[in-house]
Protein backbone atom coordinates (compact mmCIF):
# COMPACT_ATOMS: atom_id res chain seq x y z
CA UNK A 1 0.00 0.00 0.00
CA UNK A 2 3.20 2.49 0.16
CA UNK A 3 3.28 2.57 -3.50
CA UNK A 4 -0.84 4.20 -3.05
CA UNK A 5 0.38 6.48 -0.16
CA UNK A 6 3.50 7.88 -1.79
CA UNK A 7 0.92 8.59 -4.80
CA UNK A 8 -1.34 10.31 -3.11
CA UNK A 9 0.77 11.98 -0.83
CA UNK A 10 2.69 13.45 -4.37
CA UNK A 11 -0.39 14.66 -5.81
CA UNK A 12 -1.71 16.56 -3.00
CA UNK A 13 1.87 18.33 -3.17
CA UNK A 14 2.90 16.89 0.43
CA UNK A 15 6.03 16.67 -1.38
CA UNK A 16 8.55 15.63 1.86
CA UNK A 17 6.29 13.38 2.63
CA UNK A 18 6.05 11.79 -0.47
CA UNK A 19 9.53 12.03 -1.12
CA UNK A 20 10.38 9.57 1.97
CA UNK A 21 7.77 7.28 1.17
CA UNK A 22 8.91 6.40 -2.06
CA UNK A 23 12.72 5.91 -0.49
CA UNK A 24 10.73 3.65 1.91
CA UNK A 25 9.17 1.76 -0.80
CA UNK A 26 12.70 1.87 -3.21
CA UNK A 27 14.53 0.20 -0.30
CA UNK A 28 11.71 -2.02 0.77
CA UNK A 29 10.54 -3.62 -2.61
CA UNK A 30 10.23 -7.28 -2.61
CA UNK A 31 10.71 -9.23 -5.94
CA UNK A 32 7.96 -11.21 -5.73
CA UNK A 33 6.15 -8.06 -6.33
CA UNK A 34 7.80 -7.35 -9.90
CA UNK A 35 3.68 -7.32 -11.17
CA UNK A 36 3.83 -3.99 -9.33
CA UNK A 37 6.07 -2.09 -10.91
CA UNK A 38 3.92 -0.07 -13.12
CA UNK A 39 2.23 1.33 -10.12
CA UNK A 40 5.24 2.58 -8.69
CA UNK A 41 7.41 4.06 -11.34
CA UNK A 42 3.68 5.78 -11.63
CA UNK A 43 3.79 7.13 -8.43
CA UNK A 44 7.68 7.57 -9.01
CA UNK A 45 6.55 10.04 -11.92
CA UNK A 46 3.83 11.92 -9.18
CA UNK A 47 6.54 12.59 -7.10
CA UNK A 48 8.87 13.83 -9.99
CA UNK A 49 6.00 15.86 -11.42
CA UNK A 50 5.40 17.37 -8.07
CA UNK A 51 8.82 19.04 -7.57
CA UNK A 52 8.59 20.30 -11.18
CA UNK A 53 10.78 18.01 -12.83
CA UNK A 54 7.88 17.42 -15.65
CA UNK A 55 10.24 16.02 -18.42
CA UNK A 56 11.46 13.52 -15.71
CA UNK A 57 7.88 12.77 -14.84
CA UNK A 58 6.97 12.04 -18.63
CA UNK A 59 9.26 9.77 -18.82
CA UNK A 60 9.07 7.47 -16.06
CA UNK A 61 5.53 7.86 -17.05
CA UNK A 62 6.02 6.17 -20.69
CA UNK A 63 8.21 3.28 -19.08
CA UNK A 64 5.03 2.47 -16.71
CA UNK A 65 3.13 2.25 -19.62
CA UNK A 66 6.07 0.18 -21.62
CA UNK A 67 6.21 -2.07 -18.93
CA UNK A 68 2.14 -2.45 -18.31
CA UNK A 69 1.69 -3.10 -21.93
CA UNK A 70 4.59 -5.92 -21.90
CA UNK A 71 2.94 -7.65 -18.78
CA UNK A 72 -0.30 -7.64 -20.70
CA UNK A 73 -1.68 -5.45 -18.00
CA UNK A 74 -4.20 -3.26 -20.26
CA UNK A 75 -6.10 -1.30 -17.77
CA UNK A 76 -3.00 0.03 -16.10
CA UNK A 77 -1.47 0.89 -19.32
CA UNK A 78 -4.30 3.40 -20.20
CA UNK A 79 -3.90 5.14 -16.44
CA UNK A 80 -0.24 4.82 -16.62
Amino acid sequence: FRILQTEALARCGIVDAALASLETTRRTRHPAYRYVESNYLLASAWVHAVQGRATDAREISLRATEFARDCGQHAREVMC
